[in-house]
């Protein structure tokens, strides 16, 4: 299993599911954070999560359930338009 110091700049790491969320659990705070998420053999991510700040996410996917889920959990959900998006995702 991985381990991520606190001072760790991380780019371009690869992780399984299994230990991002296990990293994941022991994360106290993430700033200017991207994360991505690729299926097997697949060059785009099908789920970006940015962490801009410990309070403020941004989480893009073409999984309409993914969005239902985060616009459950969470009590200000704001969904952007397509360009929106692109404009984010690059």
């Amino acid at each position: 299993m991985k381990q991520i110091d606190q001072s760790m700049e991380l780019d371009r790491s690869w992780f399984s599911w299994e230990e991002l969320q296990s990293l994941a659990t022991g994360a106290q705070q993430i700033i200017d954070g991207r994360f991505e998420g690729y299926e097997v053999d697949e060059e785009k991510p099908w789920v970006i999560v940015l962490a801009v700040d410990s309070s403020y996410w941004e989480i893009i996917s073409s999984d309409t359930e993914v969005i239902e889920a985060v616009a459950a959990r969470f009590f200000q959900v704001e969904i952007l338009s397509d360009d929106e998006i692109r404009s984010i995702a690059g």
